[in-house]
C-alpha cells in the first residue's frame, strides 16, 4: 500500500517498503519527546516526518547519540546518499546546510534497511541505541 507523504508544496507517494529517516532532537522535551510524537499517529503534521509516521508504521527508533547532534544528522544523511540507497528529494533536510539531498531513504527490504542504517551509525555516532522496538515503512515489499 502505498502512503502519501508531503514536501513543502507537493506531494510524493511512497511505495511499499522500509524507509530510514535521519533527523535531529532538539526543542523541549528531548529525544524522549522527539521519539513519543514520532510513534504516536493523528499528530498535526509539523514536520517532513509526520506525513509519513500518521500514515505508515514506525517500528524502531534508532538514536545516535553524538556531542554535535546536527554534524551527525549531516553525516548519517550524506552516509546513506553516498550508499547509494534511493531517496525522497529534499525530504526533511531544509534546513541542513551541508546540502545532503535528503533526509528519507528507501524504500528497503528490513535487512537492507537494517545493514545500512548500522554500517552508517558506526561511522557517524559515538554510540548507538535501539530505543524502541519497531523501522519506519509503508509496508513490506512483496
Amino acid at each position: 500500500m502505498e502512503a502519501e507523504a508531503r514536501i513543502a508544496d507537493r506531494s510524493v507517494n511512497l511505495q511499499p517498503g522500509v524507509y530510514l529517516y535521519v533527523g535531529s532532537a532538539g526543542g523541549p522535551g528531548g529525544l524522549a519527546s522527539r521519539i513519543k510524537r514520532h510513534l504516536s499517529r493523528g499528530k498535526k503534521p509539523r514536520w517532513h516526518i509526520d506525513w509519513l509516521t500518521n500514515k505508515g508504521d514506525t517500528t524502531a527508533v534508532l538514536a545516535c547519540i553524538h556531542d554535535e547532534p546536527r554534524e551527525a544528522e549531516s553525516c548519517l544523511a550524506w552516509c546513506l546518499a553516498l550508499r547509494g540507497l534511493p531517496f525522497i528529494p529534499r525530504f526533511g533536510s531544509s534546513d541542513d546546510r551541508s546540502g545532503a539531498p535528503s533526509h528519507l531513504y528507501g524504500p528497503l527490504d528490513a535487512r537492507e534497511a537494517s545493514l545500512e542504517a548500522a554500517l552508517c551509525m558506526e561511522k557517524c555516532c559515538r554510540e548507538g541505541r535501539l530505543l524502541a522496538a519497531s523501522l519506519a515503512g509503508t509496508g513490506e515489499p512483496g
